[in-house]
């Protein structure tokens, strides 16, 4: 009897404060999507349209936005109501035509993102030295950075512990594509293996065949067998075979 009642509670619980928890929910969530940032002008709100098709970058406007109609932009932003943005079409010269109250406009803008700049060639497998790098902000919004824009490397990321998998050129941005962590074990390093069966554990020596890092995947060739054993490479260095 004390445990149905015990499930009773649990469903009235439930069935009377779910419908208020999820309106709560609901609330919050409507609160975040429609939440603005404080602009006083129509530049910054601008600013800020453009920011959402650039996530990650600084947003800077290139002179003044040209309005096809001016004097109704004056007569819109002297009403109450509220200041919508669109970004119409981003153009690949750095011009973005924008809509404001079905009125149109174009500037020019920038797209800033803070990334690492080699200073001289960089070739694979090399591990990679802050101290061969400057951070500069480069226009991801235009020429090929604006086609490698989501593949640029920010420098929110520490570059220590990174090495190169593809050629780094002196000058150019580096793209995520051409680097990777540096592995904890290389081809042709010695390691522990232990083999675990049940509560049987058998240790032996093997060579690894390829890189891999702690917490993945190994494969290694015993030393004295030459059998192939794959298994997961432990926090301790150990490469870890379950049967």
């Amino acid at each position: 009897m004390t445990h149905q009642l015990r499930i009773l509670s649990l469903l009235f619980f439930f069935v009377v404060t779910g419908p208020a928890l999820a309106g709560h929910a609901s609330n919050s969530l409507s609160a975040a999507e429609t939440a603005k940032p404080e602009c006083g002008t129509l530049e910054c709100w601008v600013t800020a349209a453009l920011a959402d098709r650039w996530p990650g970058t600084q947003i800077k406007l290139q002179g003044a936005i040209q309005w096809e109609e001016p004097q109704r932009i004056a007569e819109e932003l002297a009403t109450d109501r509220p200041v919508e943005v669109q970004v119409i079409t981003d153009q690949q010269n750095g011009f973005a035509s924008v809509g404001f109250k079905g009125i149109q406009g174009r500037v020019g803008y920038s797209a800033m993102k803070s990334s690492y700049i080699p200073r001289r060639r960089i070739v694979p497998g090399q591990p990679l030295d802050p101290q061969d790098f400057d951070t500069r902000d480069v226009d991801v919004s235009t020429a090929a950075n604006r086609v490698n824009r989501g593949l640029i490397l920010g420098t929110n990321i520490t570059i220590s512990g990174l090495e190169s998998r593809q050629t780094l050129l002196e000058g150019q941005p580096v793209l995520t594509t051409a680097v990777q962590k540096l592995p904890d074990v290389r081809r042709g390093d010695h390691l522990q293996v232990e083999v675990v069966l049940g509560d049987i554990v058998l240790s032996t020596r093997a060579e690894a065949t390829e890189n891999g890092l702690k917490g993945s995947r190994l494969r290694a060739l015993t030393e004295k067998q030459k059998r192939e054993v794959v298994g997961t490479l432990r926090n301790d260095g150990v490469l870890e075979v379950r049967l």
